[in-house]
This record gives structure tokens, sequence and C-alpha cells, in this order.
């Protein structure tokens, strides 16, 4: 009877173990963050439901805002972008900024320039800041399981994988 029991509530505990968010964070220890006061957005990888699209982009708004930093249309210290698959499984080029970057301190890339396509997995986002100036990426953020379909926890996974994101922006040293 033990065994059943431990069996069901291992079954029962699985779904949960199987849809944990795994954030992580990866910057460039050599850029002082306290220099940059203003953002612009830049083009990423867009959700596809804008309802989503407008979440991502309000929570990031948000989040950035609270570090201190303020948005202005054109012309920021820093560039925004955001990369989602939040429907099934997406590709992404690799762009300007990427160009001579060590990809292995960026995280799951491999080392490309121009058209090539690198899959994302399913529900993940990715925020990618870049300083303008030398146009190159200083802080890359990332989410798995970063949304469900479930319109109320879907918005709960995406306030909480970009929270959890920007609690490590900016670094510290």
């Amino acid at each position: 009877m033990k065994i059943i029991l431990v069996a069901a509530i291992a079954l029962l505990t699985l779904p949960v173990a199987v849809q944990a968010q795994h954030v992580k964070v990866h910057y460039d220890k050599s850029v002082d963050f306290s220099k940059f006061r203003t953002y612009s957005w830049i083009k990423g990888m867009d959700a596809n439901n804008p309802d989503v699209h407008r979440l991502i982009l309000d929570d990031i708004n948000r989040q950035l805002l609270s570090k201190g930093l303020q948005e202005v249309a054109t012309g920021g210290d820093l560039k925004i972008a955001y990369y989602s698959s939040l429907a099934g499984h997406i590709n992404t080029r690799a762009v300007e900024y990427m160009k001579g970057v060590d990809w292995k301190q960026w995280g799951e890339h491999e080392e490309v320039y121009g058209p090539k396509m690198v899959e994302m997995p399913i529900a993940r986002v990715v925020v990618d800041i870049v300083e303008a100036a030398p146009n190159r990426l200083i802080w890359r953020g990332s989410a798995s399981d970063a949304y469900t379909a479930n319109q109320a926890r879907g918005k709960k996974r995406v306030n909480s994988s970009v929270a959890k994101m920007f609690d490590k922006f900016p670094p510290h040293k």
C-alpha cells in the first residue's frame, strides 16, 4: 500500500516539476552598468499573441523603469529586444550586435552570423540589452516555461519570469 501511495504522489508532482521555470542571466563583466540612463526598443521576435506581446513589453518596461532607466523613442544609451517562442518552436536569427562575440558567454547558441537559424524551445523568452554606442550585447536574460495557454497562469508566469530575470539587473559586482 505504501508503494502505491508513493507512486501516486510521484506521478501527481511530476507535472509541477516538468513545468518549473528556469531563468538564466549572462552579462559582460567589464561593463559599468551605472552609466546608463535611457533605453530604446529594437526589433526582436515578438510573441505571436498581441496580448502576450503587450504583457511582455509592459513587464520589461516596468522592470527597467524600476531600475532608474527611462524609455526614449530613439537614441537610448541601451537598446532592448526580446525574443519569444510561446506557441511552439521558432527560429531566431543572429543579429548585428552579436557579430564577433564569444557565444559561450551568452548561453545556448552556436557561433553564427547572418541568416543562420537557431532554434528556441517552447515557452521561452529571451531579453537582450545592447549597449548602443558600440552596438554590442552586454546583458541577456532567458526564461524557459515562461508562459502557459491558461490566461491567468500565463500572465503570472510572464510576470514571474521577467521579474526573476531583472532581479539580476544591473549585475552586482
